[in-house]
Parts: structure tokens; sequence; C-alpha cells
């Protein structure tokens, strides 16, 4: 009789055990899977891709505005030997023909060496990628950028390469970015072009 009580304890007990084990495991199935680090590591690219891009577009716009009134800088300073027009403390506009002296810049030089510096030399500065993004490990290259003078608008191509570690995983954010800055900035150069050349000529 103990026997017999002893099997159906047994087989009770093992029936519980299946139940408890089949509990667990469609509850751990029903249970998300922990977000792979891959899938952090890409979530944080999209952010830091967005916080670039903001900041290309206030350089690129402020390198415009540069051009214009000189409120920045870049080194070294493409006027340097040229008199200015100041309208304050902060602001200034060169002469680009004064006293026999042509500071006139090539096209390639406003390209090169006003508008795509000053994007270089600050982006870095701007994105500030450890204080934006605490936590995370950033390996960076500096940004190049390139820029193209429109009949309707200035165009900033940036390449900007960035490593981001994220949880021990390192992945590279897409590096390109693309500004176009409504203005005609390449006709308005041009007529300043021909009114410098003139006035040279009248020098000679």
């Amino acid at each position: 009789m103990y026997a017999r009580r002893a099997q159906v304890t047994l087989f009770v007990l093992i029936g519980i055990l299946l139940l408890l084990g089949g509990f667990v495991a469609i509850t751990l199935l029903r249970q998300p899977a922990a977000p792979p680090v891959i899938t952090e590591a890409r979530e944080a690219e999209e952010k830091i891709k967005a916080h670039v891009q903001n900041c290309v577009e206030l350089l690129a716009e402020n390198s415009v505005f540069y051009f214009g009134y000189v409120g920045g800088r870049v080194t070294p300073e493409p006027w340097d030997q040229c008199e200015y027009y100041r309208i304050d403390e902060k602001y200034q506009i060169p002469y680009y023909y004064s006293k026999g002296v042509n500071c006139m810049l090539t096209p390639d030089e406003v390209r090169e060496g006003v508008l795509g510096r000053y994007v270089d030399q600050n982006l870095q500065l701007c994105a500030n990628l450890n204080s934006a993004f605490p936590g995370l490990g950033f390996k960076e290259t500096p940004p190049q950028t390139l820029v193209a003078l429109g009949d309707e608008d200035v165009v900033f191509g940036t390449t900007y390469p960035i490593k981001v570690t994220v949880a021990g995983t390192t992945i590279d954010v897409e590096p390109k970015y693309t500004v176009r800055i409504p203005g005609r900035l390449s006709k308005m150069y041009a007529v300043a072009q021909e009114i410098v050349s003139r006035e040279v000529e009248n020098d000679l």
C-alpha cells in the first residue's frame, strides 16, 4: 500500500514538474529578447548622424555670413594683408582692392580657404561628441569639406569619419553630410571680380 502511495506521489511530482517546466518554457518564449548590442550601436549612430548634420548646417550658414562680414575667424586669416571697413569690434568687411593692394581671392580660395575651412575648423568643436553623448567612446578623423558655388546655391559636402563604441561594439558612423545654402554667391562674386579687375586696370 505504501508502495502504491509512493508510486502515486512520484507520478504526481513528475506531473507537477512537467507542468512547471512547460509553464517556465512558455513564459521564457513569451519574453521579448534583449536587444543586441549592435541595435544599440545603430540607434546611437542615427542620433550622432542627426547631431552632426545640424552642426554642418549651422556652420555652412555661418561660413557664408563670415565670408561677407568676417565675424568669425579661420586660420590662417585669408585677408591678413588687407584693409577693412569696420562695422563694429566684431564685424568687418575686407576691401578687395585698396591703395594698390588686390585682396580678391580666387574661386578656389573662396571655396577651400574660407567656406570649407570654416566648417572644417569648427565642426569638431560644434559636435563636441563626448559631451553630447556621454558614456560612448569616439574616435574621430578631422573633417574635410568640399564646396561648390552654384548659380542658385552653395553646396557643402563634408566627410567626417567617426567610430563610435557602444557596450564594447564599435561601428563606423556614415561619414557623408551635404548642405545646400540658397544664394547667388557665385554670381555676386563674379561681379566683384569684374569690378576689382577694372580698378586694377585703371591704376596701371
